[in-house]
């Protein structure tokens, strides 16, 4: 399952706060659990942020906030409203980090259903798309589980947070 893995995870929902929880739930679920989880919304990042500030110094003589949250997941919620310009600076970060022997951070995004849309319409960029898309789920709305639609593959999401107790 994703939560054992450290590769990054693109999740598709309508719904942001299934999203945001399933996020969670795999961080509360992965060997990161002891450190941090850092939820960043792209609407209200800066546009100049720094995704390397989330990782610890390589000079092991700097003591920086990041420390603290090496070992964590960066769950970053709203990737289609994240500038392009930001979207560069978070594929550099992503290709640094694949580059580790270990990475120190986990990144998890969100994203609206219409992903693929997103990406043709360059609204978020294609590079970005692949560097994420390397573990993807796709959740179904409420409304459509509700009116007994559910998919095996919600079915199954479903099953385990039951068994997890995180349903």
């Amino acid at each position: 399952m994703s939560a054992a893995s450290d590769a990054p995870v693109l999740i598709s929902s309508d719904d942001r706060v299934d999203a945001k929880a399933l996020g969670a739930w795999i961080h509360a679920l992965s060997p990161r659990r002891t450190g941090r989880l850092i939820v960043l919304n792209a609407h209200s990042l800066e546009p100049d942020v720094r995704f390397e500030d989330f990782e610890p110094a390589e000079d092991s003589t700097s003591l920086r906030a990041a420390d603290r949250l090496a070992g964590g997941t960066l769950l970053l919620t709203n990737l289609e409203a994240m500038s392009l310009g930001t979207q560069t600076r978070l594929c550099r970060f992503l290709d640094r980090r694949a580059m580790s022997v270990r990475p120190t951070l986990r990144v998890v995004a969100t994203t609206d259903r219409l992903v693929h849309e997103r990406v043709q319409s360059g609204q978020i960029r294609e590079e970005l798309f692949y560097r994420l898309n390397v573990i993807h789920i796709v959740l179904r709305d409420s409304m459509t589980i509700a009116n007994g639609q559910e998919s095996h593959e919600d079915g199954t999401l479903r099953n385990l947070a039951t068994r997890s107790g995180t349903a």
